[in-house]
């Protein structure tokens, strides 16, 4: 594949403030180290473009809407490999599709406000001049307590403007993907709707 996922403990932690009397960081370790996934990406000694938007997307969008975008710490570099490891703040439940099978069972206000923070993610896509390109319910990660929704995966991610398609391919997952998109079409934050209304028939089923 292009990538391995592999869960670690940072010892440290993540900063999060400056302890002016100490003269050194505060991190977040809660005593017993900081969870994070840490997604290497095979064969990327040589770092392009394309990947370098995909995070400054995902760190745009974060900074916006702190509770709606996985934490991003940071990239980093395995020795040996030289291969590129992106850093990001680890999710208990996993990703929604893992978690149907509970969520099916949820009364429907609860559901609903799920599809709500998914939507106010995907708001925050799009009024950033994006569209997210690849939305479906193995891309949206949840919080150990059912309460956080985290959209990831902002690889096809791309300005609502730009309709090149260099390669003239179709990526994505086949039963999200609006009947547009398989007619060649640009990508439209329109397109990501329809893939939101795929999760929602999923919440029904």
């Amino acid at each position: 594949g292009f990538s391995e996922i592999h869960k670690a403990i940072w010892l440290d932690g993540p900063i999060f403030s400056w302890n002016f009397d100490k003269k050194q960081w505060n991190r977040c370790n809660f005593q017993t180290g900081y969870e994070v996934i840490l997604k290497t990406l095979n064969s990327s000694s040589n770092l392009n473009n394309k990947f370098l938007e995909e995070w400054k997307y995902h760190y745009n969008c974060q900074k916006k809407s702190f509770s709606k975008f996985i934490q991003f710490f940071g990239i980093t570099q395995d020795p040996n490999s030289l291969n590129y490891i992106v850093v990001m703040s680890y999710a208990k439940k996993g990703s929604l599709r893992k978690c149907l099978s509970d969520i099916i069972k949820f009364k429907w206000q609860d559901k609903l406000q799920l599809l709500k923070k998914i939507i106010l993610g995907l708001k925050v896509i799009h009024e950033s001049n994006l569209t997210h390109g690849d939305l479906h319910d193995g891309n949206i990660l949840m919080s150990d307590n059912h309460n956080e929704l985290f959209i990831i995966d902002l690889g096809l991610c791309k300005p609502v403007n730009d309709s090149q398609d260099s390669d003239n391919e179709i990526y994505g997952v086949l039963p999200y993907m609006a009947p547009e998109i398989l007619r060649y079409n640009p990508y439209t934050p329109a397109s990501d709707i329809y893939s939101f209304s795929m999760i929602m028939w999923e919440f029904t089923s």
